[in-house]
């Protein structure tokens, strides 16, 4: 099943990707334990999906993403322009708890097919 967020494809602010952070989150926040999804967000809202969420507005997933040779980060603290291709896998356990499996690149799956 394919899930588009926020619900009705309202575009997306150029500015800003905070309005679907949090009903992101609260989405994937329902999926059925023991689910896998993948996840294709805003790059500037991926790393808070994944890890703090948006202060004073939603928690995020707490998964640590401290470690840039699989989280890379620009100096803002966000996926950087090279990265945007890539699609993020994520397991839901028995409780609930977000796990990250990898990050597919999805620009160069389309070139090798």
């Amino acid at each position: 099943t394919v899930q588009t967020f926020p619900v009705g494809g309202t575009e997306l602010d150029p500015q800003s990707a905070r309005r679907t952070t949090c009903p992101t989150i609260d989405a994937i926040k329902n999926v059925s334990n023991g689910s896998q999804i993948l996840v294709a967000s805003h790059t500037s809202a991926i790393y808070q999906i994944m890890g703090p969420g948006v202060e004073e507005e939603c928690t995020g997933f707490g998964i640590d993403i401290s470690n840039d040779d699989i989280f890379p980060k620009d100096d803002r603290g966000s996926v950087p322009r090279a990265e945007y291709g890539f699609i993020w896998k994520f397991s839901i356990d028995a409780e609930g708890n977000a796990h990250f499996l990898k990050r597919i690149d999805f620009k160069l799956d389309l070139i090798t097919g």
